[in-house]
């Protein structure tokens, strides 16, 4: 009987403290993330380069063909004008491979870098309609041209919100992918993003 009545006094307590700290983390949260919340799809193209250090040791030469990008974003409120900004975003990467001269003629080839990005930016809104934003991306690929870690972005642009919570924005951006000294490559997108979501 005291074995039941022990159980049954621990699981109330379990369940009461794990109340309290569902609670306190709730409103911990409410606290940072006091603003409003905007998710949507972004979608971007542009110019891309990548750089090898292989190039200067008789390595292919790689030439870009564009790109493109396709993300979900979600951007949280922790202050006025300030937001948070985070997601996953496919880029799709283009590029005219010429192999190593070795004195014959030679073909060239085409090829595909697929990359996923996560960025972490932080984003500051100011005259109203304009925003720039930035900080670190990570990144995952496979291949032999590995871009695993960690890169940097940094986007500037327009952002106009609807009365009925939809939100567009358009601007220009540029990502640094591969930033880490011990990578063998370095990949660059520079173009224009274009984003639709949704407030509440």
């Amino acid at each position: 009987m005291k074995l039941i009545r022990t159980f049954i006094i621990s699981v109330l307590c379990i369940s009461y403290a794990s109340q309290i700290f569902a609670q306190n983390a709730q409103q911990a949260i409410n606290k940072i993330f006091k603003g409003k919340t905007t998710v949507g799809i972004v979608y971007s193209f542009g110019d891309n380069s990548l750089n090898s250090s292989m190039n200067f040791e008789g390595g292919p030469g790689y030439y870009g063909k564009g790109f493109y990008g396709l993300g979900a974003r979600v951007s949280m409120e922790i202050y006025n004008n300030l937001d948070i900004v985070t997601g996953v975003t496919l880029v799709g990467n283009k590029f005219e491979v010429t192999p190593p001269y070795t004195g014959t003629p030679v073909l060239t080839s085409s090829m595909n870098l697929n990359v996923f990005s996560i960025p972490l930016f932080a984003k500051y809104h100011f005259l109203k309609f304009l925003y720039v934003s930035g900080g670190p991306v990570f990144n995952l690929n496979s291949g032999e041209r590995d871009l695993n870690g960690i890169g940097a972005g940094l986007d500037f642009g327009g952002e106009y919100s609807f009365n009925n919570g939809m939100v567009l924005s358009f601007g220009p951006f540029m990502r640094v992918i591969g930033i880490l000294p011990w990578k063998n490559y370095k990949l660059i997108n520079s173009g224009v993003n274009f984003g639709i979501g949704y407030r509440f």
